[in-house]
């Protein structure tokens, strides 16, 4: 069994509140961290100016109540959300940092989650009361996760939290993890390549022998832009004394560095199958519009689903279709509306299911979804990593050009500058020390903007939010 070490925070997949899942969200984990990558990590989103976070959210099956989330935050902890993807599949209130959250599916309450924070806003402790168990994090001064201590009820008898074990994770200087283990339990080793090529080697302790058993392997191939091209998952056969491999997949990406197709393949049974992923935009805009999965060695077509964009780039509406081998064509088989508040933060979703017999789909939906905010003035994120010297941006606000600089060194780095829709407006590759620094940002529309800088590995170096007046 693959090693579990980073735990903490992790998203919750909770079926009670999928519609109709839709392909994005079903794609290999891979191909969704690539997407994820595509349009912008979280964090950048943060923002300076008054916006809105989500407090609440309740799913009806026709007109039937059957989920809800509350969520409660203080201060100026809570989430932008990078893009509307993430906006709609945040119904559980998760990487907002709040303070409780909560929800009821059917009136059980299979969430009750409580965290508290330290004054960087790093969650320090950690209280499930639903599996009745507890973390509690320490953080280095670049604010990396190195030790992380886990207690739960188990063995008590009376339902006292006992300590059970400690995590401990370690960095280089780029903060990149380099090891993580529970001593004599589970160990990772993380292996950065100087080629384009990282790896991660899980081992489990052999205690009857007393020495560290190899268990898995991920292995990634980046190109010269810092883009994933292939990925690998096996695991150790110890009478071979060689990896097998059961996952590898293969990326495409077009000409504005988005995934345009993933080659997933899986060896579970002795035997490879196949699942291939392929996907349209709309310009520069990074939210998919079309999604297209081809299963079998002869890539039949399986589903696919059509997004629409409104005046802001958001997603519109989705319908969603699967093969009909009988008649060679597609069918349809529902479809999403969402509708926006002022903010463009996602306040509800409509899901109309086809009628095959009517040829339509029906005028009432079958799943609605509301969403429920509060204004709130977040704390503004200008340097992910606090190790690295300071980038400056200068003028801020700026109307005509902005000059980047600061000492990242003789590293290849790619600066972008992306929207708070998502869109990337500006992408330059290059060495830090030689590239041309100055953006040109005459051309931009009023509001603000998100200076992104990533190293080869796509690992942040900065970020800084800028303003175009």
């Amino acid at each position: 069994m693959r090693p579990i070490l980073s735990i903490l925070l992790s998203a919750l997949s909770l079926s009670v509140f999928a519609q109709r899942a839709d392909l994005l969200q079903a794609m290999p984990p891979r191909l969704k961290t690539a997407f994820a990558k595509q349009m912008a990590p979280r964090d950048v989103y943060k923002t300076t100016g008054a916006t809105q976070r989500l407090i609440g959210y309740s799913y009806y099956t026709g007109n039937t109540q059957t989920d809800t989330m509350h969520a409660k935050f203080s201060g100026g902890r809570g989430d932008a959300f990078s893009n509307c993807s993430d906006n709609l599949m945040a119904s559980w209130g998760g990487f907002a940092q709040p303070d409780s959250i909560w929800v009821d599916d059917l009136n059980l309450r299979i969430v009750d989650q409580v965290y508290l924070y330290d004054a960087q806003n790093h969650a320090t402790v950690y209280t499930d009361y639903r599996s009745q168990s507890r973390q509690e994090m320490t953080y280095d001064n670049s604010g990396n996760n190195t030790i992380t201590k886990f207690y739960d009820t188990v063995g008590s008898g009376n339902g006292t939290l006992i300590y059970k074990h400690s995590q401990y994770c370690f960095y280089d200087n780029q903060n990149r993890k380099t090891y993580d283990s529970i001593p004599n339990q589970q160990k990772s080793i993380y292996i950065y390549g100087s080629n384009g090529y990282d790896s991660i080697i899980y081992y489990n302790w052999h205690v009857a022998a007393a020495i560290w058993s190899k268990i898995e392997m991920e292995a990634s191939v980046y190109n010269s832009l810092g883009q994933k091209i292939f990925y690998s998952l096996g695991n150790y056969d110890t009478a071979a004394h060689a990896w097998r491999l059961y996952i590898r997949d293969s990326f495409i990406y077009n000409s504005n560095g988005f995934v345009a197709e993933e080659i997933d393949q899986t060896n579970y049974t002795g035997t490879w199958t196949t699942r291939k992923f392929v996907t349209g935009y709309s310009g520069n805009n990074p939210l998919p519009i079309l999604e297209t999965e081809y299963v079998g060695d002869s890539l039949v077509p399986d589903i696919q689903d059509f997004y629409s964009l409104n005046s802001a780039g958001n997603w519109q509406s989705r319908v969603s279709q699967h093969w009909n081998p009988t008649t060679s064509s597609w069918s349809n088989d529902d479809s999403l509306d969402i509708v926006y508040n002022t903010s463009e933060f996602i306040s509800m979703t409509n899901d109309f299911y086809y009628d095959s017999t009517g040829n339509r789909f029906n005028t009432s939906p079958s799943v609605t979804q509301h969403y429920y905010y509060e204004d709130y003035t977040p704390t503004a994120v200008t340097t992910i990593h606090t190790t690295s010297s300071e980038i400056i941006a200068y003028p801020n606000p700026v109307s005509g050009k902005l000059h980047v600089d600061g000492n990242i060194g003789s590293k290849n780095v790619s600066v972008q500058m992306i929207s708070i829709t998502g869109a990337r407006l500006f992408n330059a590759s290059g060495n830090w020390q030689s590239m041309n620094k100055d953006i040109d940002m005459s051309s931009f529309a009023n509001g603000v903007y998100y200076l992104l800088i990533t190293d080869n590995n796509g690992n942040k170096i900065a970020a800084k939010q800028i303003v175009k007046n």
